[in-house]
């Protein structure tokens, strides 16, 4: 269908989801067009593509498995200018995409929080592990810290890691 500039219409779809289907599935329905004029230069050919695509998520109602495992958390302190560096990576090993996002806490021996932040996101998709890069700016005078780190897998699911961290 052609569409006149600035024209508008309305697409309708639907979505049949099998009786065995469980967990969760992605796909994007793309709308595309070809702006202007063909030109032909030389025996070459020039269109423009302009590409609108439209994401759809679908959860199968009480078959969602939302669970994964932290496989690695490693601390690099803060030394100079350079700041403290958060490196997890995550290994999702339900049936549904998991933005893992959350924060973490800096304690010192007494228990005193000297520095909080919240981790960068970690986009996964089920039976992929992926690794995400945190880093906070603050300053910790040389000593010993533990630091919490709280991990939100959506729907109320978190999970925690506690690392020790050495500032010289």
């Amino acid at each position: 269908e052609v569409i006149k500039p600035f024209g508008r219409i309305t697409a309708r779809y639907t979505v049949t989801v099998p009786k065995e289907a469980k967990g969760a599935y992605y796909s994007v329905l793309f709308f595309e067009t070809v702006l202007g004029t063909a030109t032909d230069e030389e025996g070459v050919n020039v269109l423009v593509a302009g590409r609108i695509g439209a994401l759809v998520f679908i959860q199968v109602k009480g078959t969602v498995d939302r669970k994964g495992e932290i496989k690695s958390v490693e601390l690099i302190a803060p030394q100079g200018n350079k700041p403290l560096e958060v490196t997890t990576t995550f290994q999702n090993s339900g049936n549904v995409d998991i933005t893992l996002g959350g924060n973490f806490l800096i304690m010192d021996a007494a228990g005193k929080v000297q520095g909080r932040g919240d981790l960068n996101k970690i986009y996964t998709f089920p039976d992929s592990t992926e690794t995400g890069d945190t880093q906070w700016v603050g300053r910790l005078p040389k000593g010993s810290y533990q630091v919490l780190l709280t991990y939100d897998l959506g729907k109320g699911k978190n999970l925690v890691e506690e690392k020790a961290l050495v500032v010289k």
